[in-house]
């Protein structure tokens, strides 16, 4: 079993960039990373899928790509998707490409070109992830990621507010509507008017922290 899965691994890895260092898992790749203090890169691909095929052509080719994944990334490939739901903040497609600070936290900051599609690179756009890449390479600094923690807790807080309903009684309701009231009495007359106005992978298709579980 164990050398099936050295040649399953080799498998992934193959074609992608044979001079890299692989991990062969998400746990692993968030040890190193820490050990490190690399970003880790995850690739989420698979091997029937043509957009994969053609970005992992496009990854291989990219001399500067492959310089920078070699020295300063610790680098990860997968199949399958892990149970780390912050690696998929916005579905499960592929191809996808994700950052991952050593503070623990998932670089949803860092995205692509298509807004259906955040994390989605084409062959095209390895420009573009390469000043991706040199985006990631820029750690947060402590101060940063604690402010993103708290921006998570008040997130998660606020979903779990929505989750459980939120009641509210008859009084605290005639309060908020004749607040409401005076807001509106003292801009009713105000004449400033504001507006403002707000491509696909293989498979049907926001900073985050790594799920706590896999924390060494």
């Amino acid at each position: 079993q164990y050398f099936y899965e050295i040649q399953l691994n080799s498998f992934i890895i193959s074609g992608w960039g044979n001079e890299i260092t692989w991990v062969q898992t998400y746990e692993e790749g968030l040890s190193k990373m820490k050990a490190s203090k690399k970003p880790l890169m995850v690739i989420h691909h698979l091997e029937e899928c043509p957009h994969s095929q053609a970005l992992k052509k496009a990854f291989a080719e990219n001399k500067d790509i492959q310089r920078m994944a070699k020295s300063d990334f610790i680098m990860l490939n997968i199949m399958h998707e892990t149970t780390d739901k912050n690696l998929s903040p916005d579905g499960y497609y592929v191809p996808r490409i994700l950052f991952v600070d050593p503070s623990m936290i998932v670089r949803n900051d860092i995205t692509g070109k298509y807004y259906n599609r955040k994390y989605a690179y084409e062959p095209d756009d390895m420009d573009f992830l390469m000043e991706n890449m040199i985006k990631a390479k820029i750690l947060l600094k402590t101060e940063q990621s604690t402010e993103r923690r708290a921006e998570q807790s008040t997130e998660r807080r606020a979903e779990q507010s929505m989750e459980q309903g939120a009641g509210r009684s008859m009084e605290q309701g005639a309060k908020e509507d004749g607040f409401a009231q005076s807001m509106e009495q003292l801009f009713r007359n105000s004449e400033d008017q504001c507006s403002f106005s707000v491509q696909n992978g293989c498979h049907d298709a926001p900073s985050h922290k790594p799920d706590s579980s896999f924390f060494p």
